[in-house]
């Protein structure tokens, strides 16, 4: 149950609202799950009814990190299962026979553990890119106090190149009313906490009759489209085979991509899908970790810094912790850096615009920035507090306060953490589960599912 009023004190705000302030000695009032105040504690109005007081002194005061792209439905019990692997081996040897078996009941605790990890590191909103059980991860979801997008990841052929497994082909007819079914029951849930979306899991495994059909249901409910696009060069050159261009080109062709259109990855883009995506106004998901991992070959044919520099909307994202390992948005920040070795130029992507990929831009990307991504007066409580009284901040001056959250910052920095004006995190202490059984459940769920899919991983160190 909400607090009636929240006040935060004494903190450094780093507000993210479109003058950029930072205020120091700042507060901020929280009323149901919106934000009332933001400003000095000098014009703070002081409350005569139930108020709960949290003391930020030493904290900085910022919104909640926005991940705009992971898998929820196996990341929390399959982390570390396809390491070192390329992509093909990665997804037909490893990710898809454990996919294929993987129980509605360990989606749920797969979900909840991704929840745990994400509040525990500041993220406060996430995108489910789109599993085959979205209703499990929407649950778990709501039941976790988290912030989120879902989706029915949409798949309908099955090329030699890209196969399937278990039920994760489905008619273009019963793909089409998944998502719609999903949208009808979610979109909207657990007070708006909740939205769903539409998905195209992989462009080589959907027909053009599913892309059209997706896209007049997005219209039709007002909900954004996410889609893995242009990843790989491999991705790149089978859509030239498959459908006669590139994946940006071909969709482009069919006059779908708009706003509501997000793309992820896109590492192998070329100058004209670069001039598509600006003129479409598509959105894009940057998985810097994911990228990194999995060799794409981000430092090499990326072209974040043009997408930015062109205006496009870019934001941040982990990736499942198959790929990435990780749902610590501070690892992805810092990831940024690695487009300053490839350009050869320190001054691309600063701090400061790592930030807003993680917040305001994500907010933007999923079409909620009306709401979420700020620190403002109307938009709701999605709030994180990062203590600063650690080794790795010290020292802090006016001009380092957001070059350290960046550089220097921890997931493990996340003192506490609201979502839509509930506590969800306090000292480090997660309000809304059993961490420790959550932790435990996640473990066994990944030992049976390994076992049921036949996966075996031997350590390259012989474990005594």
């Amino acid at each position: 149950m909400k607090e009636e009023r929240i006040l935060i004190e004494h903190g450094t705000i780093i507000t993210l609202d479109k003058e950029r302030r930072i205020i120091k000695n700042g507060a901020i009032t929280v009323e149901g799950s919106e934000i009332s105040y933001v400003g000095k504690m000098s014009g703070l109005r002081r409350s005569a009814g139930r108020e709960r007081v949290i003391n930020a002194e030493g904290k900085l005061v910022l919104p909640g990190f926005i991940n705009t792209h992971t898998h929820l439905e196996y990341s929390g019990v399959d982390r570390g299962i396809a390491d070192d692997l390329p992509l093909t081996v990665f997804l037909s040897k490893r990710l898809r026979p454990s996919e294929a078996v993987t129980r509605p009941e360990d989606i749920y605790v797969s979900t909840m553990l991704c929840c745990l990890e994400m509040i525990k590191t500041g993220t406060t909103c996430v995108c489910d890119t789109g599993g085959f059980h979205p209703a499990s991860v929407a649950k778990a979801v709501e039941d976790a106090g988290m912030r989120a997008t879902v989706a029915y990841g949409s798949m309908d052929i099955a090329p030699p190149e890209r196969p399937l497994a278990g039920d994760q082909q489905a008619s273009t007819e019963e793909n089409l009313r998944r998502s719609e079914s999903l949208i009808k029951k979610w979109h909207g849930a657990a007070g708006d906490r909740i939205r769903a979306r539409c998905s195209i899991r992989v462009l080589p495994n959907v027909s053009e009759e599913l892309i059209f059909g997706l896209n007049e249901i997005a219209q039709k409910y007002d909900v954004g489209v996410n889609a893995h696009l242009s990843d790989t060069e491999e991705v790149v050159e089978a859509a030239k085979r498959m459908r006669g261009c590139r994946e940006i080109e071909y969709l482009d062709r069919l006059g779908v991509l708009g706003p509501r259109w997000m793309g992820v990855h896109m590492v192998w883009l070329s100058d004209d899908d670069v001039e598509i995506v600006r003129k479409r106004d598509m959105k894009v998901s940057h998985c810097p970790g994911g990228a990194l991992h999995l060799g794409f070959g981000c430092t090499q044919a990326g072209k974040f810094v043009e997408l930015v520099k062109k205006g496009v909307t870019v934001s941040l994202s982990q990736d499942s912790t198959t790929a990435n390992n990780s749902l610590d948005m501070f690892r992805s920040m810092y990831l940024l850096s690695i487009h300053k070795d490839a350009k050869m130029d320190p001054t691309v992507f600063p701090p400061e615009k790592a930030l807003e990929m993680a917040t305001i831009d994500g907010a933007k990307a999923l079409l909620w920035e009306d709401k979420i991504g700020s620190l403002e007066p109307g938009k709701k409580a999605d709030i994180i507090l990062v203590d600063t009284r650690r080794s790795n901040w010290v020292p802090m001056h006016d001009f380092s306060i957001v070059p350290n959250l960046v550089y220097s910052g921890d997931g493990a920095d996340v003192d506490t953490v609201i979502i839509d004006g509930n506590v969800v995190m306090e000292n480090r202490q997660i309000k809304t589960m059993d961490e420790h059984s959550i932790l435990e459940k996640a473990q066994r769920a990944s030992e049976e599912i390994l076992k049921r899919a036949d996966v075996r991983i031997h350590p390259r160190w012989r474990v005594e």
